[in-house]
């Protein structure tokens, strides 16, 4: 009976983790998909070094000056450590060294719709990567 007790909790183990990673990789798919479909405008606020973080080490704060789709309240959507709308009105991204080493407070930064990229100076660079669940490109 104990045997068949210990079965029971390590399959029930087992079953609710893969539930938990099955819904984890949805988020990410849904997030992925919300990122590429927006398309943005706006300056470089603000950079952010956390030294002590492992995913989100370089961040960019972005004034927005124009977002697309305009009818969607920014505030509510997150995907905390690599996105977040401070507001309507500023957009918290992480990004990878290169990218942050790049951007400069009051730069322009765009993004078109349906891309991987940020458009800074007249340069695309990848900020999604295109692993089905990784996010930050290498």
């Amino acid at each position: 009976m104990k045997i068949f007790l210990l079965i029971a909790i390590v399959f029930y183990s087992c079953h609710s983790r893969s539930g938990i990673q099955e819904e984890t990789r949805k988020i990410i798919i849904s997030n992925k998909t919300f990122m590429r479909t927006l398309s943005f405008s706006g300056e470089v606020s603000e950079k952010i070094f956390c030294e002590k973080c492992q995913l989100n080490k370089y961040q960019i704060i972005i004034a927005l000056k124009d977002v697309s789709p305009n009818n969607i309240p920014f505030s509510n959507h997150s995907f905390q450590p690599y996105y977040s709308f401070n507001t309507n009105t500023q957009l918290s991204i992480s990004v990878v060294k290169d990218l942050y080493d790049l951007a400069q407070k009051g730069m322009t930064i765009k993004k078109q719709p349906n891309s991987d990229y940020l458009i800074i100076g007249d340069q695309g660079h990848k900020f999604i990567s295109e692993e089905k669940y990784k996010w930050l490109p290498n």
